[in-house]
């Protein structure tokens, strides 16, 4: 059966279905964002960005990611800062957990050209800009970690240790709280078959005025 690449609309109250975007993706994507100063809509495949416009629900254009070093696998997830024309990129090779590759990657938003690259941690899995602290946060997700990376000078300031699987961030309205969320169902070896009893889903918070 040959798989479907689909990126839907929904109602955010009824969760009712709104419409499809035709051609969103080329193939296996994972990375989605929304930048809600220009309402465009980033997904991210194994080489290209593709933008698209929210309200009208169409493609606007594809943006190659331009040989990138190391080599991507694929866009796990991903930011962008409109203001600064830049894509922030976390990858994540599930293949080779070792996690030599995994890290985050800038690109312009422009033309997909590499700005910089900052090996974070194995299992890069999400990413959140901070333009108020000049930020970017990146859960390492084996590595059981989060980097804080200067995004001028693209390097890492510091690293909180996570209780086990650190997962998807949200940033507060005023920018100052880190919401982590904590992934614990499974063991260290991420065995489905091996269920950890009484593992529970837990929401961390980082107080960035103090951090």
């Amino acid at each position: 059966m040959k798989p479907l690449h689909k990126l839907l609309m929904l109602d955010g109250t009824t969760l009712a279905l709104k419409g499809e975007v035709k051609d969103a993706y080329k193939g296996t994507a994972y990375g989605l964002t929304m930048d809600e100063k220009t309402q465009k809509i980033y997904v991210g495949g194994r080489d290209y960005i593709n933008e698209i416009d929210a309200k009208n629900q169409t493609l606007l254009r594809t943006i190659p990611l331009k040989d990138p070093r190391p080599q991507i696998t694929s866009v796990q997830n991903l930011a962008v800062d409109s203001a600064s024309d830049r894509a922030f990129v976390v990858v994540f090779d599930h293949d080779d957990r070792s996690g030599t590759k995994d890290g985050l990657y800038i690109f312009d938003l422009r033309d997909g050209k590499q700005l910089g690259y900052v090996h974070t941690g194995a299992g890069a899995n999400a990413v959140k800009y901070n333009p108020k602290y000049n930020e970017l946060y990146v859960t390492n997700f084996t590595s059981g970690t989060i980097s804080v990376v200067d995004a001028t000078k693209y390097s890492i300031t510091r690293e909180f240790n996570m209780p086990v699987y650190p997962n998807q961030m949200v940033l507060s309205d005023d920018m100052d709280t880190l919401y982590i969320g904590i992934k614990e169902g499974f063991n260290r070896d991420w065995d489905p078959d091996v269920f950890v009893e009484g593992a529970k889903e837990r929401i961390l918070s980082i107080d960035l005025k103090k951090s």
